[in-house]
């Protein structure tokens, strides 16, 4: 038998705005290392 990956459900909860959590979240997380990096 295939199993299913546990998806999480939290996110397709919310729908469209836990799409937009998880990118809002990538996109700060990519500009704090961006400015870290150079040394702002």
């Amino acid at each position: 038998m295939l199993q299913y990956p546990q998806i999480d459900r939290v996110a397709i909860g919310l729908g469209p705005f836990g799409l937009i959590y998880v990118v809002g979240f990538a996109a700060a997380w990519w500009l704090g290392r961006l400015t870290i990096k150079t040394g702002q």
